[in-house]
């Protein structure tokens, strides 16, 4: 009748060798006489059977001494538990499936005239055998692909390089529209030609827009004499003032503004 196993003692040194237990040196107990010992003084693992423990169970070293003197059945149970291997683990079963079996290659065609009887044909082809038709199959009439619409090309527009390289569109003239107001975008176009033609048909070079800047402003910030030496010539004024109270002679850059002095001089 097999007995309860002692209570595990609670002490802060080994039992064997006293040595202090830390967090890098643990305390265990043995099985049999619950005491508390280092994991160097109790190495051994015998069976307890007289409290149950059929399976090998930690032991110290007294304990053992005491079990190997004890009656020789309980000596020879002792030693075969020692002696027994270790339970082999149970196979962990891998979550990875198997490799799929490689799959056998399909057996070779036969030839009519075949001598050999094998699985894998070996005999040549008769050469007056005529291999079996391929079944045609009917083919998809393509569907007609349409060519894109290829857009008019736009009308042609001239175009004038302005002052500082940007290009401006040229102007259209409308005769029945405001001619000062095109004047006005055909002198910021740099329009020689529009300029001279609205001019003719009544526009006035001394037009003042909405800014209170004068024709002459315009075309001396666009660095165009040839546009400022048109407009004096029809009478514009190149030393009037806008609200500023700059005269288009300021605003002209310094080789325009000499020439601007030359044709019109300050009176």
């Amino acid at each position: 009748m097999s007995r309860d196993p002692p209570a595990f003692e609670n002490a802060d040194k080994c039992r064997g060798c006293g040595v202090s237990f830390t967090l890098f040196t643990r305390k265990h107990h043995c099985r049999n006489c619950g005491r508390t010992y280092c994991g160097a003084c109790s190495q051994a693992s015998l069976p307890l059977p007289h409290f149950g423990l059929l399976e090998p169970v930690r032991c110290c070293e007294p304990c053992v001494q005491s079990l190997k003197k004890g009656p020789p059945q309980q000596q020879q149970r002792a030693a075969a538990a020692a002696a027994a291997p270790a339970p082999a683990a149970k196979p962990v079963r891998s979550s990875v499936s198997e490799a799929p079996a490689t799959l056998a290659p399909p057996p070779a065609k036969k030839v009519s005239n075949c001598t050999c009887n094998s699985p894998l044909c070996i005999c040549a082809p008769d050469p007056e055998e005529k291999p079996a038709p391929v079944e045609a199959r009917p083919v998809a009439a393509a569907a007609p692909v349409k060519k894109p619409q290829s857009s008019p090309p736009p009308a042609t527009v001239s175009t004038f390089q302005g002052f500082g390289g940007s290009s401006r569109p040229a102007v259209q003239i409308d005769r029945n529209g405001d001619l000062n107001e095109q004047l006005r975008e055909a002198v910021k176009a740099g329009d020689l030609s529009c300029v001279q033609q609205l001019l003719s048909l009544g526009a006035s070079a001394k037009y003042v827009d909405r800014t209170g800047n004068a024709l002459a402003h315009l075309a001396a910030m666009f660095n165009r004499f040839d546009i400022v030496e048109t407009l004096a010539k029809h009478g514009a004024d190149l030393w009037v003032q806008n609200p500023a109270r700059e005269t288009p002679v300021d605003l002209a850059p310094p080789a325009l503004q000499r020439k601007m002095r030359e044709l019109q001089p300050q009176a």
